[in-house]
């Protein structure tokens, strides 16, 4: 079936300042856990009829719940539609239920994820939120990679603490704020590697949106998008990601940024 473009589902709902359907309710405000912006049965059709006229699916689902139905809608739709290169999404996947990772990898979803928003320095809310157990299970990168699941990463902008990749990078790989804390990570069990953060942030991403024989790699017949960096993100402590700057871009092989100095 002909991929003719795509389409973006939000499933989670609001109430007040929780954005995120839940399994059981919240920690701290146990009278609700959230509100979904569809039933399961109205998330299978939507899922369902966009699959069938070969849309490439992603689905907005930061909670457990909100997750699961995501999960839930994509099988309906193979089991509906028959299997094909979907490539079906879910965007954000802040916490989840062990039991649902190992079905990224049988259906064939794209874990989509942005590191930025696991910094220490702004989850204090978010975890009273839901409480200890379910933030155990926290932006759990390294479980995705683990169960073999596609791993894409990205910066969520406009609305992300910030849009440098290099922040992200330093997150993914440390899991600490960019001074240092917690000193051993904070869940440090989730973190990936620089060579599995950076192939998230490009070749996968590039699989993502049905790229990858254009783009995410610096390759022969690949478009000449590329980045040159002050500095060996293998070669340095993980301590200064962060750091990195870009001194040069080049789009389609045209220089179009140098930095000045």
């Amino acid at each position: 079936m002909l991929r003719v473009g795509a389409i973006k589902i939000m499933v989670d709902g609001v109430v007040e300042s929780y954005t995120a359907a839940m399994l059981e309710p919240y920690t701290n405000k146990p009278e609700t856990s959230g509100s979904p912006s569809y039933t399961q049965e109205q998330l299978n059709n939507v899922v369902r009829m966009a699959d069938k006229a070969g849309l490439q699916i992603y689905i907005h689902a930061i909670g457990d719940r909100g997750v699961r139905m995501a999960l839930d809608s994509f099988e309906n739709a193979i089991r509906v539609n028959g299997r094909r290169d979907s490539r079906f999404r879910i965007e954000h996947i802040e916490t989840i239920q062990a039991s649902d990772i190992a079905r990224f990898k049988e259906l064939g979803v794209i874990a989509s994820m942005e590191p930025i928003h696991a910094d220490p320095a702004t989850i204090h809310v978010w975890s009273d939120n839901i409480g200890a157990d379910r933030t155990s299970r926290a932006f759990a990168w390294r479980a995705f990679e683990d169960a073999g699941v596609k791993l894409i990463f990205s910066s969520d902008f406009p609305a992300a603490i910030s849009i440098s990749p290099w922040r992200g990078l330093f997150n993914a790989v440390n899991r600490q704020t960019i001074e240092g804390k917690p000193a051993n990570g904070w869940l440090k069990q989730w973190s990936v590697p620089v060579a599995t953060a950076l192939t998230a942030y490009t070749a996968s991403g590039a699989y993502a949106s049905f790229e990858e024989k254009t783009k995410g790699r610096i390759a022969a017949g690949m478009l000449a998008d590329i980045i040159v960096l002050d500095r060996d993100p293998f070669g340095i402590p993980a301590s200064d990601l962060h750091k990195i700057n870009v001194m040069t871009t080049l789009l389609g092989g045209k220089v179009v940024f140098e930095k000045k100095f």
